[in-house]
């Protein structure tokens, strides 16, 4: 992909010096033929990269020395430009520590860009002052999208002296953090991938490293920091269960939304959790395993009321939004098993569906086939409860519509006539 604006791009063909080649190596200039995308979507300073390995960031964490030379002291809230790379890129300094730095001194700076630019951890910059124009330093990156810190904040500072002046372990083991990497993201390290692969095995073999794979995805994950990652999934669902008593569980997107995970990190996370008997999955839902859906003593009096009346109505229920039921006690209903939608704001008890299951497979088996007439006849009810049974029952895949009539389920055959309502 071609970074930072994220279009797709193949490449046809490398050559360095004019000549072909198979292999670029660092260091080397090269051309690289591109297909797939116009010359108009390609802009200085762009980085081609392997889809998923690099996002381009909109703040970095850096430490900065400004020249012996430099004018005046680079202060806080000061405009910059940033040249990485090939890139040129405004962006606002916030210093970590002190009101200035200054010429010849050297500090911690949060760089806020003001678009994204492609940098690796332990890339250097320059700094230049816009106008008037004016080399004033450089430095080096440490920190990819950091959130904001406060001025002063210690914890920051330690963590940013580690990750500058630190072992090559350590900076791997701060750099790796909170955070669920893949392999193509271990050439972010700040020591490298070959460096990044043994720490990572060194600590599989520990077990303070785990690995989470499935369908082909795979990140690496602290255990502390799986734990954490775990502990805030556990927390949002909390959440939500508290806010919606009623439902059967918490809609997976939301919950991922909430979080602010990618969805392939996500999945991974979720498949683990539900491998650990943590949360369960119902379809497109989540929720804390062994969560139960708990009414009020009002709604359980109203809800019994209302079963009662289902019951002694035979195959005429009365309707949910008849009988003043709210659309979440209805679904906390369904939820439970009390009852079964058969659609059309009709709902039946089980053992009702059960008992026009099996009125409808004897007569089945008696005549082959059944119309709606003779189904409300049979059910001694009205066309729009046994319309709504049978298309239940087309739905089951225990009936099949043919015509105007019913017969038991099977695919349809070549040349004869299926009608879909």
């Amino acid at each position: 992909s071609i970074q930072p604006r994220g279009n797709e791009a193949r490449i046809r063909g490398l050559q360095t010096f004019g000549e072909p080649v198979e292999t670029a190596h660092p260091g080397s200039r090269v051309a690289i033929n591109l297909s797939g995308i116009e010359t108009d979507q390609l802009a200085r300073g762009d980085v081609v990269v392997v889809p998923g390995s690099v996002q381009p960031a909109m703040r970095v964490d850096a430490r900065v020395r400004i020249l012996e030379s430099s004018g005046r002291p680079l202060a806080h809230n000061d405009e910059v430009m940033v040249f990485a790379g090939s890139a040129e890129t405004p962006a606002r300094v916030a210093l970590l520590a002190g009101e200035e730095i200054e010429a010849g001194q050297q500090g911690w700076v949060q760089l806020r860009m003001c678009a994204p630019v492609v940098v690796l951890p332990q890339d250097r910059f320059i700094l230049r002052r816009p106008s008037p124009p004016e080399t004033i330093g450089g430095g080096i990156v440490l920190v990819l999208d950091p959130s904001r810190h406060k001025r002063g904040d210690a914890v920051v500072l330690d963590r940013l002296e580690l990750l500058t002046n630190g072992d090559p372990a350590d900076r791997f083991w701060e750099w790796l953090g909170t955070r669920m990497v893949s392999k193509r993201e271990l050439e972010q390290a700040p020591a490298g991938r070959e460096l990044a692969e043994a720490f990572l095995a060194a600590g599989q073999a520990a077990g303070t490293v785990e690995t989470l794979e499935m369908q082909g995805a795979r990140v690496y994950v602290t255990q502390v920091a799986l734990q954490a990652a775990l502990d805030r999934v556990v927390s949002e669902l909390s959440t939500y269960h508290v806010s919606h008593p009623l439902e059967a569980g918490a809609p997976r997107e939301k919950i991922r939304q909430e979080l602010g995970y990618e969805r392939a990190i996500f999945d991974l996370l979720i498949a683990r959790a539900v491998q650990d008997g943590i949360i369960e999955e119902i379809g497109p839902l989540m929720r804390h395993s062994g969560f139960q859906i708990r009414l009020s003593d009002s709604q359980r009096q109203r809800v019994d009321d209302f079963l009662r009346r289902v019951e002694s109505a035979s195959f005429q229920p009365p309707l949910p939004a008849d009988a003043g039921l709210e659309p979440e006690l209805v679904a906390a209903m369904i939820a439970t098993g009390q009852v079964i939608s058969v659609g059309d704001g009709i709902v039946f008890l089980p053992k009702q569906i059960e008992l026009a299951r099996g009125r409808l497979q004897s007569a089945l088996g008696d005549h082959e086939s059944i119309s709606l007439a003779e189904f409300r006849d049979l059910l001694g009810t009205s066309r729009r409860y046994s319309q709504a049974l049978l298309e239940y029952f087309d739905r089951q895949r225990l009936t099949r519509r043919v015509g105007d009539r019913r017969v038991g389920y099977r695919p349809a055959q070549d040349g004869e006539e299926q009608t879909e309502r």
